[in-house]
């Protein structure tokens, strides 16, 4: 449908919005930052990779979110000749955002805001097919045509409607749908004449037309309704109203999507809950019934201990059978995944209960009975920041934490410590980190790794992980086989200097306590007392460990005589020193 649901939550304001197009290729979502005065913009691949991320100015309040295709910008000697043909051929994919000032357009292939479209109190949008024009619907009721390549308004009118809503354009552009308190009214865009006016008792939240444009679908809380989109026809009451349960009140419709069935004219229509279900009616048609049908399908998503787990939006995708793309999760890092809705025998499923991790785990305070010591409490400072950052979703701010030594001493620990849920949020955002450098992020690999083996269950039944996580093995492995044999050499030069260090710490700490045992009549010279070390047993030890390790380092190209030669030069000099002194 390419059109947003909007939820507050306090203060908070979250818009989202599926693709418009067939299979949906992006998921996007408007949602406050740390600062509750500036919002971000985030879009994500259907496996919930994330795309796209755009920080908002603070005098950027969103109002409306949609989704469209646009015409790309491409140099003149390339494009065609024909307008049609250049419309066509040089489509790209748009976000476009409402706001207090007007509309943002995000190109999704310049990965920035191309455009902005002067008008006000923007709170729906929708693009036409074509890609040549958009059309907004301000708080006012009143709706501006756009002309994209112009940038520039071709058509102004004002409805009557009391408290607009939202608006839906019909698949050839002849027809404009607009929903306001009560009403919805179709304006035919060549006459800017409205010739039809539904009424229903409640305000509807969305619109959609039929892929015949035949008939246009709207919903309010309750109730999916059918209307007759013709021009040729007068009937202002709905054909069909659809019902989640006999009794309307046990919930209420949070969002709706159709996609036509390709076997005949029908439709399926899909309704997500407030409740986080899914409702889908299949092979839809407008034919007059006594009783409308109930769903016949639900989809529910429940964690391991049976509690129902949220799913914020639903769409139909295209595949080879009929399947929906459900988004569960946090709003920072939410979970999508796709779901077949059909048997072998392409009838529908009338229930599909997934079990999954929950992501939506709240964090509570610890009691413990004892102190912690000082590793415990550090682990646990780390684990408490590491949840908070994963909640705002500071993605740098996690990956910062994640580097430091401290946190790579502790990993196993602030794995284990951290929800199933939030695991799997980290997860996702290490494995997006690495994809693209591998040999810089060695370090969130050895997370990714130990990640992957705490989440193992729940995360081999994603097939789009398994499959993000087969590719990263195979670049894993060529650049381990070329980095260990180094590593190793670095690790047995390490060695050796700790051992020298050591050493030379126990002599240290001996002559001292010889020193504190004697009288000062008793004094013995260290060359006189056997049990003293001396710079030659220090220097018999290490040439064992050097010649070790030089053996090793050759293998690799690399030379340790230097540092031997020093070492035989600082022994001389100090057996010199000894001698002068007795």
């Amino acid at each position: 449908m390419g059109k947003s649901s909007k939820k507050k939550s306090g203060k908070e304001s979250v818009f989202t919005v599926f693709d418009q197009s067939s299979p949906c290729e992006f998921f996007a979502i408007v949602s406050d930052g740390l600062d509750q005065h500036q919002q971000r913009l985030r879009l994500f691949d259907p496996t919930g990779k994330k795309i796209h991320d755009q920080d908002l100015t603070k005098d950027q309040q969103v109002l409306g979110l949609a989704s469209g295709s646009v015409a790309a910008e491409e140099p003149a000697s390339t494009q065609p000749k024909s307008k049609k043909a250049r419309a066509a051929n040089t489509l790209t994919k748009a976000v476009a955002l409402g706001t207090s000032d007007g509309v943002l357009v995000y190109s999704l292939q310049r990965g920035s805001i191309v455009s902005t479209l002067a008008t006000a109190q923007a709170l729906d949008i929708v693009f036409n097919q074509q890609g040549t024009m958009a059309f907004v619907l301000s708080k006012d009721g009143a709706l501006t045509g756009w002309d994209l390549a112009e940038n520039m308004p071709t058509l102004e009118w004002k409805t009557d409607l009391a408290q607009p809503t939202c608006l839906s354009l019909s698949n050839d552009g002849s027809i404009l749908a607009v929903a306001g308190l009560g009403q919805i009214q179709l304006w035919d865009i060549t006459k800017l004449r409205n010739f039809k006016t539904f009424e229903l008792p409640d305000t509807p939240t969305s619109l959609a037309f039929t892929p015949q444009d035949d008939c246009l679908i709207s919903h309010d809380k309750h109730h999916v309704y059918m209307w007759n989109a013709l021009t040729s026809n007068k009937k202002l009451k709905p054909i069909k109203t659809l019902a989640l349960a006999d009794s309307p009140h046990q919930d209420t419709i949070r969002s709706l999507d159709i996609v036509r069935n390709v076997h005949d004219t029908s439709v399926h229509i899909l309704a997500c809950t407030h409740k986080g279900e899914v409702a889908i009616w299949s092979s839809i048609t407008d034919s007059i019934e006594k009783k409308s049908p109930l769903p016949s399908t639900w989809i529910k998503l429940v964690s391991q201990q049976q509690s129902s787990i949220r799913v914020r939006r639903a769409a139909f995708t295209k595949s080879k059978q009929p399947s929906v793309l459900l988004v569960s999760g946090s709003v920072t890092v939410p979970t999508l995944e796709t779901v077949v809705c059909v048997d072998e025998k392409d009838k529908w499923l009338q229930t599909i209960t997934l079990t999954r991790q929950s992501t939506e785990t709240e964090i509570s305070k610890q009691s413990v009975d004892q102190p912690p010591d000082d590793a415990t409490a550090e682990k646990d400072a780390l684990t408490a920041n590491l949840l908070t950052a994963l909640q705002t979703g500071e993605d740098r701010q996690v990956m910062k934490m994640l580097r430091q030594p401290s946190a790579v001493d502790q990993m196993g620990a602030v794995i284990k410590g951290l929800p199933a849920a939030f695991g799997h949020m980290l997860l996702l955002q290490i494995l997006q980190s690495v994809e693209s450098r591998v040999q810089q992020d060695m370090c969130l690999v050895q997370w990714l790794k130990q990640l992957v083996l705490y989440l193992n269950d729940s995360i081999k039944d994603n097939p789009g992980i398994v499959k993000r996580l087969a590719k990263l093995a195979r670049m894993v492995g060529p650049y381990a086989e070329e980095t260990l044999p180094r590593t190793l050499a670095l690790q047995a030069r390490v060695q050796m200097i700790q051992l020298q260090i050591d050493m030379r710490s126990n002599r240290a700490q001996l002559d001292e306590e010889d020193a504190l045992a004697m009288d000062e009549d008793e004094w013995v010279s260290p060359l006189q007392n056997d049990q003293v070390l001396t710079d030659e047993d220090d220097d018999e030890a290490l040439l064992d460990a050097v010649e070790a390790d030089d053996m090793f380092m050759e293998e690799q190209g690399m030379d340790a005589d230097e540092d031997m030669n020093q070492s035989v030069e600082d022994s001389d000099e100090d057996n010199e020193m000894e001698e002068a002194s007795e």
